[in-house]
Parts: structure tokens; C-alpha cells; sequence
């Protein structure tokens, strides 16, 4: 056992702030707190592989607070999924209500959550005060209200502006395991319909051991013959709420098994990871009231379409080489040469000189400028030729690490107690809640 870190945690049982010790056994990490009063608990790290622990931790993230929230709008689901992190259909809390959007003006994007979002009755009131205020409705989803074609109508007509969409398998057995119902075609018909009003769609697949992880390759196969599927997420099970402990698989092997489909290296997650949160750095030199988009719980590959074959963006760009130069003018931000330096090798080196010397930029600028037509209906997300693939992270009780949450992009609230909160400290609040209640 080598210890590589040390960082504070909190105990599992009274929510205390406690010393906490990282450290790496048998080519994975772990993380083992001591609280005074309940003595020590042991688990393996959100990041469990060394390298991406060592890269994300290493990541910096900008400043001034996270400027996008989960909302839950109701606890109420119309599935009752083996795998549920929100406990949807037990614990209820207090109703939601459409004045309740309001306190979320201060955060830009705002991602509508639950239990199932689609439920409540006022969905679209709720979509059409948020892009009245200015922001960015996103809905998560199950997709099973969107097979109605009507349905996503209202919702475009709404102002809804993405739509995460969860989709775990192509089989309908797994399926069942894991939603209780073969819904694959039904949510095939909700991503058609998606397709067809040009909403901007994420995918994310939770990874369920012996089910669906050797399935990823066709899963995403299938997904990005959809326009509008800009990003593809597998995740492991957050083991909170619902869930058998046999059922997880870890990060570490969900991002192998990335790497193998798409011909990347570990390091691609951790570069592109850093490149995102670099530019949300950068773009604050411009604007101080931006805030924090992204953080340290997702980790990101970008990928283009070359003919028939996926090529990462580290092939395209000299990524190493952007992200040490924008830490260096982040840095110097008030000094306006190290900024205008920086435009200039961009455009003359990874633009100009790149056209020239590397065919996929040629045909990633190609793409680019073909996509320019969703200006027009303003569906930006749509103009990025790249393709996201991305692993989240999310800690447990046993397992939260202080250094990786207080950077958080992603608040979370909810009406059992009005409170603002890191989302994952949110839904492991409301377990407890749930297992208080449940002692009862």
C-alpha cells in the first residue's frame, strides 16, 4: 500500500468533516478516512485508476461558483428501476411547484430532474419560465413520455433546449434487469422524435456489470446515427439509492473498454478533460460573472468521424500544447501580450499551417462549416463536428473526497429542504433521508 495523497473526507455516519489518506493497492486507488467518534472507513476511489486520478486531480477549474443546477421537480416516476440514485416513488419530499424555478436564477443551465421530470404537470410551463429568465432548460429523462411525437413538439415549442436521455441497453433482457421493462424500442421511437425536432441529445448509459459494458461498441454504433447525439455517456452505478453492490463496475473499466472502441489512451480523457476546463478558465478572462461549467467528476474524450474510422481531437490538435499555453496566458491574464500571443499561434499553427499538413482538420473544418446552418434556428450544440464521450464519477458516503467536490460544476436542489448543494452531496442526503425514514 503506497500512500499518494492526503485530502479530507466526511463520515459516513455523522457527516463530519474527517483527515482522509489516498492510496494505491494492486493498480487501483482507494480512500480511507478515520472520523474520531466511528473510527475508519475504507473505499475505492471515484477516480480508481491512477492515471486519471493523478491527471484529474491535477486539473484546475475557474472560478466563482458553479452556473448550472439540477432541479428536482418531482420524486414520482413512471418506472420503478432496480438502479435508481434519486429513490424515485419512496421518498417524496415537498411538492414542487412552478414559483419554485425562480431560485435558480442565478445559474444559466438549469437541468431538470427527478424522478421522472416528464410527470409533473407543469413540464412545460416550467421549460417556457426558464427560457423566459434566460436560461437553459435541459431535461433528464427516461425517454418514455418522448415516444409521443406530440409530446416533444410542446416540449420545442416550450424552449426545452437539450435533452438527456438514458438508454443502458440494445437487448431487451437487460432491459428488464435493469428497468424493469423491455423499453428499447419505445426509446429508439423518444430519439427518432428527438431527430426529427433537431433537439440536441445526450445519451447516457449506465454500466451494470455482466450486462452491458461488452454491448458499448454496438450501443454507441446505433446512437450516433442520430445528428442530434453530440455526446455518449457510461457510467457506473452511483451506489446511493437503489442498487446491488454486484452490479457495479468500476470507472477504470468502463474507460478501458472506451479506449479499446475508440482506439484512444487513458491520457485522451484526462487532455480533453483539461482542454474543457481550460477554455471555461479562459472564456472567464472576458467574462467575470461566468463562473464554473465544468469540473472534475466527468471525464471527457472529443472524437471526429473520419470516413470510417473515429479519430480523437489529440490527433487533430496539439492539445498538450493548447492546454500549456492557456495555462500560461490564465496565468498572465492581465498582461494583454500573453493573450494576443496566444491567438496568434492558434490561428497560424492549429489553423492555418494545420490545414495544410493534416487531412483531418480539412475535413473537421469541412463539417464545421456545413453545421454553420443550425445558426439559424439557434441550435449551437448542433454546429460542433466532435462527438463527446464521457465517464462520470459520482461518490457515495463512504468515498466523497473534498479535493474533487469543492470545485463542483453542478449544483443540486430540491424542495425537502430548499438548499443549494454539490449534487452529489445532494442525493446522498436525500439516501439518508430515505434510510431514516425507512428505519421508522
Amino acid at each position: 500500500m503506497e500512500i499518494i495523497n492526503e485530502t479530507k473526507s466526511l463520515c459516513a455516519i455523522c457527516e463530519r468533516v474527517i483527515p482522509a489518506k489516498i492510496y494505491e493497492e494492486n493498480g487501483r486507488i482507494f480512500i480511507k478516512g478515520k472520523c474520531e467518534l466511528h473510527g475508519e472507513q475504507v473505499s475505492d476511489h471515484v477516480w480508481d485508476d491512477p492515471e486519471v486520478y493523478a491527471g484529474m486531480k491535477a486539473i484546475k477549474t475557474a472560478t466563482g461558483g458553479a452556473r448550472q443546477v439540477i432541479v428536482d421537480v418531482t420524486r414520482k416516476c413512471n418506472l420503478n428501476c432496480k438502479v435508481c440514485f434519486a429513490n424515485a416513488n419512496e421518498y417524496q419530499g415537498n411538492p414542487f411547484i412552478l414559483e419554485d424555478i425562480d431560485r435558480t436564477k442565478e445559474y444559466r443551465q438549469v437541468f431538470l430532474s427527478g424522478g421522472e421530470p416528464t410527470t409533473h404537470k407543469d413540464i412545460f410551463k416550467i421549460i417556457r419560465r426558464l427560457a423566459r429568465n434566460g436560461q437553459r432548460p435541459i431535461l433528464f429523462t427516461n425517454g418514455i413520455k418522448l415516444a409521443d411525437k406530440n409530446f416533444v413538439r410542446k416540449l420545442a415549442r416550450a424552449g426545452l433546449r437539450s435533452v438527456l436521455l438514458q438508454l443502458d441497453t440494445l437487448k431487451s433482457d437487460d432491459s428488464k434487469y435493469i428497468r424493469g421493462g423491455d423499453l428499447v424500442s419505445l426509446k429508439f421511437k423518444a430519439l427518432r422524435n428527438l431527430e426529427e425536432f433537431s433537439i440536441p441529445t445526450a445519451v447516457w448509459t449506465v454500466v451494470v456489470r455482466d450486462k452491458n459494458l461488452r454491448d458499448l461498441k454496438n450501443i454507441h454504433a446505433r446512437l450516433f446515427r442520430f445528428k442530434n447525439i453530440k455526446t455518449v455517456s457510461a457510467i457506473p452505478i452511483w451506489r446511493v439509492g437503489r442498487f446491488e453492490e454486484r452490479d457495479f463496475e468500476p470507472p477504470s473499466s468502463i474507460i478501458r473498454k472506451l479506449c479499446k472502441i475508440y482506439s484512444l489512451k487513458t491520457n485522451d480523457f484526462v487532455e480533453t478533460t483539461r482542454f474543457v476546463c481550460d477554455i471555461d478558465r479562459f472564456l472567464s478572462i472576458f467574462d467575470s460573472n461566468r463562473g464554473r461549467l465544468f469540473g472534475k467528476c466527468m471525464s471527457k474524450a472529443l472524437i471526429f468521424q473520419f470516413k470510417h474510422e473515429w479519430i480523437p481531437i489529440g490527433k487533430i490538435f496539439d492539445l498538450a500544447e493548447i492546454n500549456r499555453r492557456l495555462d500560461v496566458v490564465i496565468d498572465n491574464r492581465k498582461k494583454f501580450p500573453f493573450v494576443f500571443n496566444f491567438f496568434v499561434y492558434l490561428l497560424l499553427n492549429q489553423i492555418c499551417l494545420n490545414f495544410f499538413r493534416n487531412k483531418y482538420f480539412r475535413s473537421m473544418s469541412w463539417r464545421f462549416l456545413t453545421n454553420l446552418r443550425y445558426l439559424f434556428n439557434k441550435k449551437f450544440l448542433m454546429i460542433n463536428p466532435f462527438r463527446f464521450i464521457t465517464v462520470g464519477i459520482f461518490p457515495n458516503a463512504k468515498n466523497i473526497d473534498l479535493d474533487f467536490i469543492e470545485p463542483c460544476n453542478s449544483y443540486a436542489y430540491g424542495c425537502d429542504d430548499y438548499a443549494f448543494r454539490p449534487a452529489c452531496l445532494h442525493y446522498i442526503n436525500l439516501d439518508r433521508k430515505k434510510q431514516k425514514m425507512s428505519s421508522k
